[in-house]
């Protein structure tokens, strides 16, 4: 649970309103409990008027890093005439997250559904049981062939997206969800498209980190990256 101090920095005027909005529209019913807590948003379960769970993520408008938000949009060509307006870019970020989740869910990824967003408030599906969120990759244990398994699986979600000329730009264990069989990959506000000067190094920076982590279970092809980018 959030402090009384953590939660004024969430739940600001403009927050509310649109949490108040996104109720009157019937996309909202209630918040539940907290479901993971980051720099710079907070993801709260919550429910919709026929008792189903959803995700919903909220970016901190008054205490984030707008600037860092504010250069990372403008290398991105589908953003133009961005204003330096705090609320603007904010905005603007959930909005790109919420872009690149419909991309990539259109595509096929294994991922939650995107439903909505409104300035800063992402509404998504919940990846979870009764509230509670399936396991983060690095939280769990797994044995060689299960991670044999999940590798090649999520480096297919990585070809999907990039036959969507998108890349996922923050893809680590960190933000892979697995609930003893299948995986979804979460947090899309890092995503660019290859129209961006430095694609071909987020995603080696992406794939690295997956390499690293599967080659305690079993031998990764030393090869792997060079014959990744030979065949894109």
């Amino acid at each position: 649970m959030l402090s009384y101090e953590v939660e004024k920095k969430v739940f600001s005027p403009h927050t509310l309103a649109n949490i108040l909005k996104l109720k009157s529209k019937g996309i909202i019913k209630y918040l539940e409990g907290v479901v993971k807590e980051g720099k710079e948003s907070v993801v709260y379960s919550a429910k919709d008027f026929n008792d189903n769970f959803l995700a919903i993520k909220i970016y901190r408008v008054e205490h984030c890093d707008f600037k860092r938000m504010y250069n990372l949009l403008i290398t991105d060509e589908r953003i133009k005439n961005l204003k330096k307006s705090r609320y603007k870019i904010v905005a603007k970020w959930a909005e790109r997250e919420f872009d690149n989740m419909k991309i990539a869910y259109d595509a096929g990824v294994s991922m939650a559904k995107p439903i909505t967003f409104l300035n800063n408030v992402l509404v998504m599906e919940f990846l979870g049981i009764d509230g509670k969120p399936f396991p983060r990759l690095c939280d769990v244990k797994i044995d060689e062939e299960i991670a044999r398994k999940l590798f090649e699986e999520i480096i297919d979600d990585v070809k999907k997206l990039l036959n969507k000329e998108l890349i996922h730009g923050d893809l680590s264990i960190f933000n892979i969800l697995f609930d003893g069989n299948k995986h979804y990959l979460i947090d899309f506000s890092h995503g660019v498209k290859k129209s961006n000067i430095l694609w071909k190094s987020i995603l080696k920076r992406d794939l690295e980190n997956l390499v690293n982590y599967f080659k305690k279970y079993f031998e990764v092809d030393n090869n792997f990256l060079d014959k990744f980018f030979q065949e894109i």
